[in-house]
C-alpha cells in the first residue's frame, strides 16, 4: 500500500485506464509507474476486489505471494507517494471498501 504525500492517507497504487488498456494491465503500469515494481508475475486476474463510490468504479488486485526482502522499491512520483508498505489483507481496516487508513 501507499501513503498519500499530502493526505497521509494509505490506499493501493492507482491510476486511470488508457484508451485500450486492461484493468489488469492498468494496475501493472501504475505500479511500475509509481513505485518501481514489476508485478506481472504475481498478478492473477481472478484475484481482485470491485468496488463502487460516488459513482466512481475501482477494482484492486490483490498480489499473493510475493516475497518482499527480493524486491526494491523505489516512489517514482514527486510529491504524490510518501511511503510505501507491504501489507497482508486481513490487517487492512477497509473504510468504504476502498480506501484504506493504517496505524504505524
Amino acid at each position: 500500500m501507499v501513503e498519500s504525500y499530502r493526505s497521509r492517507i494509505w490506499h493501493f497504487p492507482k491510476g486511470k485506464i488508457n484508451e485500450g488498456e486492461k484493468p489488469h494491465e492498468c494496475a501493472i503500469r501504475e505500479v511500475l509507474e509509481e513505485i518501481g515494481i514489476d508485478i506481472k508475475v504475481y498478478l492473477k486476474r481472478s484475484v481482485f476486489i470491485d468496488s463502487f463510490k460516488d459513482k466512481k468504479y475501482t477494482r484492486l488486485y490483490i498480489i499473493e505471494g510475493v516475497n518482499e526482502s527480493n524486491l526494491e522499491i523505489e516512489i517514482k512520483t514527486c510529491e504524490e507517494i510518501r511511503t510505501v508498505q507491504w501489507v497482508p489483507v486481513d490487517r487492512i481496516n477497509w473504510n468504504n471498501k476502498v480506501i484504506a487508513h493504517l496505524k504505524r
